[in-house]
């Protein structure tokens, strides 16, 4: 499995409030480079430095890529405050949700996840957050083999929480 740092494409981010706290930065175009090397190497992890806050709008979760935290108290991954949308999504999750299909359909992403980290949906609050977001679910996830390992928190997501669904068949059916 191949193993890539999301800071490897750091300098693709440009939206830098605070330049010299990467916990502010928008993260987005970096997840979506990391997604496209990883996919293009087949899966593996995505992993993130020594830790930290990473924000952005939307992660895409392709098939066989996990996010790969550093504990749960060291890598949190956050949706931009005023987003108002899922966070991180399965490929293909909008058009496969209430379909039923299998992996028999290609479409259908398998062995993706996460790993010893913390998701949050930053969720509007009118007095300690006023900025957040009113709705969007934090994780979602469609397919037959979903890794939820280590210690994973999901939290303060407008929508809920974690929703996941798959065939009412058995995988490759």
């Amino acid at each position: 499995q191949a193993q890539i740092d999301l800071w490897e494409f750091s300098h693709l981010v440009t939206s830098r409030p605070v330049p010299n706290d990467f916990g502010t930065w928008d993260w987005t175009p970096a997840f979506e480079a990391a997604r496209i090397m990883l996919g293009n190497l087949g899966g593996g992890d995505l992993t993130f430095g020594t830790g930290g806050v990473y924000q952005a709008r939307y992660i895409r979760l392709d098939r066989s890529i996990v996010l790969n935290g550093r504990g749960v108290n060291a890598t949190e991954l956050k949706q931009i405050e005023g987003t108002n949308s899922d966070f991180i999504k399965s490929e293909n999750f909008d058009f496969l949700t209430g379909t039923g299909l299998t992996t028999a359909d290609s479409r259908v992403p398998s062995w993706m996840g996460l790993k010893d980290i913390r998701v949050n949906g930053n969720r509007y609050n009118a007095k300690t957050n006023p900025g957040g977001n009113r709705s969007g679910v934090p994780v979602k996830l469609y397919g037959p083999s979903m890794i939820l390992a280590g210690t994973v928190l999901i939290y303060d997501g407008a929508g809920g929480g974690l929703y996941t669904e798959d065939s009412t068949k058995a995988s490759g059916v």
